[in-house]
């Protein structure tokens, strides 16, 4: 799932997946609908289970929300998996969101190994940082080992979605 509006990097994100998803041999369909209503009839139309990865965990959470508005369990009928792994937002969505930390440190560091060198005179920039994400930082948003009962992830999934009511 994309962004309502896409900024280049979440695009290349989005690009690179489906790339990679191809070259493995797996089909992709893909949303950038605008509003949790529109993410949420896309999801319905899914098959089950699902995976869906996101451009951005701000944009996950979206996903999160359309998959409660339809009813649909998280992790047992779609496994959610954001990208930055922006704490406050993965650990305060419900169900709790998996993501991949982005190596903010490190690409401030290599842009900073190349502004020195154009502030030296000894490049005139034009390039661009590349990085590979291994890393997935595990929530429940993915956590299919603790739904492997169905009955267990539907009572679960209602239950999270009743938090502030009466048990």
């Amino acid at each position: 799932v994309g962004p309502v509006q896409p900024e280049p990097w979440s695009e290349s994100r989005r690009v690179g997946f489906h790339r990679r998803l191809k070259e493995s041999g797996h089909a992709c369909a893909d949303c950038s609908a605008g509003d949790v209503a529109d993410l949420a009839e896309f999801l319905d139309g899914l098959p089950r289970p699902a995976a869906v990865f996101v451009v951005h965990d701000l944009r996950a959470r979206d996903v999160l929300n359309a998959a409660r508005l339809k009813g649909l369990a998280v992790p047992g009928d779609l496994a959610v998996l954001g990208v930055d792994n922006d704490v406050p937002i993965c650990e305060t969505c419900s169900p709790a969101l998996s993501s991949i930390p982005t190596g903010d440190h490190a690409l401030g560091y290599a842009a900073g190994r190349i502004l020195n060198e154009l502030l030296l005179g000894r490049s005139r920039g034009g390039r661009v940082i590349k990085t590979r994400h291994r890393q997935v930082v595990s929530r429940l948003s993915t956590d299919a080992d603790a739904l492997t009962d169905p009955f267990v992830g539907r009572t679960l999934a209602w239950a999270r979605t009743h938090l502030d009511g009466k048990l």
